[in-house]
């Protein structure tokens, strides 16, 4: 089922909005499950939250014309462009350009995110010209592994990181041997603080296009 937002026509006399204030929020993405139709061709169904209240008011006042651009990786090479249409909050994108046609996707190896976008033609009120997107969601990973490379001695302690879900997205299938930077290591930190000090499974975590953590509680 595809679920989608209500549009409405606003009339002469509504307040002008500022397009670049309204999709300035970062979404939230779901899940994202590689799946086979009954012919076996596979597609990836995506599933994301709610939108911020100013990005579905710039979807209203403009009669639908906010969209969804969805980005995936596969098998660590290049982000690419796969997927730009209506703002709904779940859809399928067909898959076998990506993956192939294969028996079982299970060994897939992927990451997603996705973005809202506008152009501004579609509000002319605003008097703005121009594409304008909103922060890029988090990222949803399958197949990827924990690190890429780290030192011997800290090996252990990682995989046992990982079995506890505490490596974050920002750092997986990383050089473990690099530095980490301070926001990689607040997402690190809010994790690890939310297994032990408030004993249920760690949040989940995204970063604003202001680079400040927040919860998902």
């Amino acid at each position: 089922m595809i679920t989608g937002l209500i549009t409405a026509s606003y009339s002469n006399n509504q307040k002008v909005e500022d397009p670049d204030k309204l999709i300035n929020h970062a979404p939230v993405l779901k899940s994202a499950e590689l799946k086979k139709h009954s012919d076996g061709s596979p597609y990836l169904n995506i599933r994301a939250d709610k939108a911020h209240e100013d990005t579905q008011l710039l979807n209203n006042i403009s009669n639908g014309w906010v969209k969804a651009d969805v980005w995936l990786r596969v098998n660590n090479g290049e982000w690419k462009s796969c997927h730009s249409d209506s703002f709904v909050e779940e859809f399928n994108i067909g898959a076998e350009a990506y993956f192939g046609l294969k028996v079982s996707y299970d060994e897939a190896v992927y990451e997603i995110k996705f973005r809202y976008s506008f152009n501004n033609d579609n509000y002319p009120a605003a008097g703005k010209s121009g594409v304008i997107y909103s922060p890029f969601s988090n990222i949803i990973s399958h197949g990827m592994a924990a690190y890429s490379n780290a030192s011997n001695w800290a090996k252990t302690e990682l995989d046992k990181a990982a079995e506890y879900d505490l490596i974050p997205q920002s750092l997986k299938g990383t050089d473990m041997t690099k530095p980490i930077t301070g926001e990689e290591f607040a997402e690190l930190a809010v994790k690890l603080w939310a297994l032990y000090c408030l004993s249920q499974p760690p949040v989940n975590l995204y970063i604003s296009s202001c680079s400040i953590l927040f919860l998902k509680l």
